[in-house]
């Protein structure tokens, strides 16, 4: 597995442990609903500001989406 296709699946863990929707992520970042989509999906990698505002929603840390939730 390469690091992107890890750091993906890190970034999915994430998402579908904090319980809340894509819309919900949206609405309490800002960051965009297509674009969350696709992190979770391995088409784009997040920058480390967008990915810092997605580990405070969803309440994980960097190191947790880096090494594993």
């Amino acid at each position: 597995m390469s690091a992107k296709e890890r750091l993906a699946e890190n970034i999915r863990k994430a998402y579908y442990g904090c319980g809340k929707s894509t819309r919900q992520i949206e609405r309490e970042s800002g960051l965009g609903r297509t674009t969350v989509i696709r992190w979770i999906n391995g088409v784009y990698t997040p920058n480390a500001i967008s990915l810092k505002i997605f580990c405070d929603v969803t309440r994980t840390s960097i190191t947790e989406i880096y090494k594993g939730v």
